[in-house]
């Protein structure tokens, strides 16, 4: 459940990201007082509904959630922007340029996870990471002046991270699908085959062989190569008792 959770909110940041990169490339004039206006917006109605989502939410015992406390992040942050938006101008190609280099590292890692699983496609995640990581690093550094070519800058930026971003995150998951799906036929398979030892020991342990008819005499051998010997045994007998009736005769 946890994993879906993740899964799903990777995927809504990355909209997001590719939503704002749109924005900045089709309309590269539009002020950034405008754009922290726009955001401060966003961001106090989903402070909005987030508490709102508390007050309606009904408290499930050993159920924790964050509801409030970000609601009222959000609110607090919308405010500032529409407060000090002078300032928050300077620092909007920073905060941007910093949220690519995060997004750049966190592709990073998949791609080292996917290679410590030894699956395939890691190569290419890692290239996302690294264009990810040097885009951001561009932004940060700030070596455009003109502010229409940053602003297009900013939005291809945002536009690569959220689709490599929507990309890894369907690969990795699908992956991570296969995978449990391997492991549970393996494990179905070692229960079955030691099912199946259990049920030969049983068998071996009950099966007693006996011979059609009776059982086996202990030393059958020995009367079979016997019964030859007996034989001539009553012959040398019966030649005596003849000779000795012949003896008879004469006398």
């Amino acid at each position: 459940m946890k994993m879906k959770a993740i899964f799903k909110g990777s995927i809504f940041a990355a909209i997001a990201y590719i939503i704002l990169g749109l924005v900045l490339v089709i309309w590269p004039d539009i002020t950034m007082k405008t754009l922290v206006y726009v955001t401060a917006a966003v961001l106090g109605v989903g402070g909005i509904v987030s508490i709102v989502r508390y007050i309606i939410h009904s408290p499930i015992k050993g159920e924790i959630n964050s509801y409030l406390a970000s609601g009222l992040v959000m609110l607090m942050v919308a405010l500032f922007m529409y407060l000090r938006e002078d300032l928050v101008v300077t620092i909007i190609p920073f905060v941007l340029g910093l949220a690519i280099v995060i997004d750049g590292f966190v592709k990073l890692q998949r791609s080292i996870d996917l290679a410590r699983l030894h699956f395939e496609g890691w190569v290419l995640v890692l290239l996302m990471a690294a264009i990810s990581i040097a885009l951001g690093v561009v932004l940060l550094t700030r070596p455009i002046d003109t502010a229409r070519v940053l602003t297009i800058v900013l939005g291809i930026g945002l536009i690569f991270s959220g689709v490599t971003g929507i990309v890894v995150n369907i690969f990795i998951n699908s992956k991570l699908k296969n995978l449990a799906k391997d492991e549970a036929i393996t494990v179905e398979s070692v229960a079955n085959d030691e099912e199946d030892l259990g049920k030969v020991k049983v068998d071996d342990s009950t099966i007693t062989v006996e011979p059609v008819g009776g059982p086996a005499p202990q030393n059958s051998g020995a009367s079979v190569t016997g019964a030859p010997h007996d034989a001539a045994q009553d012959a040398a007998a019966g030649q005596s008792d003849n000779d000795g009736g012949i003896k008879e005769e004469k006398l």
